[in-house]
C-alpha cells in the first residue's frame, strides 16, 4: 500500500530542512513546487512525500512521524 503525504509553507528552505529526517524514517521525496492558485491567493510551496506501509505494519506507525507543524497558508 502506498501512502502520500503532502504539507504547505510559504518558505521552500523550511520544507526542505526536514526531508533528511523523513528520509530516515523511510518516506520518499517526490516533488516539490508552487501550486497554481486563485487570484489573491499568496504563493506557496506544496511538498509531497510518500511511503510504502510495509506488510504487518502499524498504519498509525507510518502516519505519525516527527514533522515540523508550521500554519498552512492555505
Amino acid at each position: 500500500m502506498l501512502w502520500g503525504y503532502f504539507f504547505t509553507d510559504e518558505s521552500r528552505e523550511r520544507l526542505e530542512s526536514f526531508l533528511p529526517s523523513l528520509e530516515k524514517e523511510g518516506y520518499r521525496f517526490v516533488n516539490l513546487f508552487v501550486p497554481e492558485r486563485d487570484e489573491g491567493v499568496e504563493p506557496y510551496f506544496l511538498l509531497r512525500i510518500c511511503a510504502r506501509l510495509k506488510t504487518g505494519a502499524s498504519i498509525k506507525g507510518y502516519a505519525e512521524c516527527a514533522v515540523p507543524r508550521y500554519p498552512s497558508p492555505v
